[in-house]
């Protein structure tokens, strides 16, 4: 969590940065191609750790305000937990799912007319989950024991995100970054009694991003 924060603030202050660019002229409606790195942590208890992955995204512009952005991202997220001492691993669990979300985000503009383009606004869309996977390994065992994979169903999500993008040159291109927050959770599917049903597992990501972009 300390990480998470540390990561946030640090995007605060980069934003503040360039919001005190110079003004930029030129039109600022039409679509806008993003092509982004993405760091992805769990917010939630018993956190994930951070893990790498890639999106792109595209945004209609339809005045100097507001923007319209669909977009889709692809990360595997892993976490690590267990017991060690003196670098001997007691019992360690390590579960990993790949997350893939398909998100739809209003873009309101707050900078227009600066060259630093500042927005922030709501986002919904459907997180697509691969199986789960657990792997559970011990030194004092001298081998690997290794679960079968847990079957997950596709959920919803909602959030809110702040980003930035900055020209490059003259000819339409960008540097893009920013943040998005998400409630969302892993539904897995086991096996059904009269007392246990499907379990859940809160995941809440934080994606950072950044890459480039291109207007036309």
């Amino acid at each position: 969590m300390h990480r998470t924060i540390w990561t946030v603030c640090s995007l605060g202050f980069a934003l503040t940065l360039f919001a005190a660019g110079e003004a930029f002229a030129g039109d600022e409606t039409g679509w806008r191609l993003k092509l982004s790195g993405i760091s992805a942590q769990s917010t939630a208890a018993g956190s994930l750790d951070s893990s790498l992955g890639g999106g792109l995204g595209i945004e209609y512009r339809a005045s100097r305000r507001l923007g319209v952005e669909l977009s889709v991202a692809s990360v595997e997220m892993d976490d690590e937990e267990g017991l060690q001492f003196f670098g001997t691993e007691i019992l360690v669990i390590a579960s990993t799912v790949q997350v893939t979300p398909l998100l739809a985000q209003l873009n309101v503009h707050l900078t227009p007319d600066r060259r630093a383009d500042f927005y922030l606004g709501p986002v919904v869309g459907r997180m697509q989950y691969g199986d789960l996977r657990v792997e559970i390994r011990s030194d004092l065992a001298g081998e690997y024991l290794l679960s079968e994979p847990v079957a997950t169903k596709d959920g919803y999500a909602w959030g809110a995100h702040v980003g930035l993008d900055v020209p490059v040159g003259a000819h339409g291109a960008f540097f893009t970054a920013g943040a998005m927050y998400l409630q969302a959770e892993v539904e897995t599917v086991g096996e059904r009694d009269e007392t246990e049903g499907d379990g859940h597992v809160d995941l809440d990501p934080l994606l950072v991003r950044a890459g480039f972009g291109y207007r036309f």
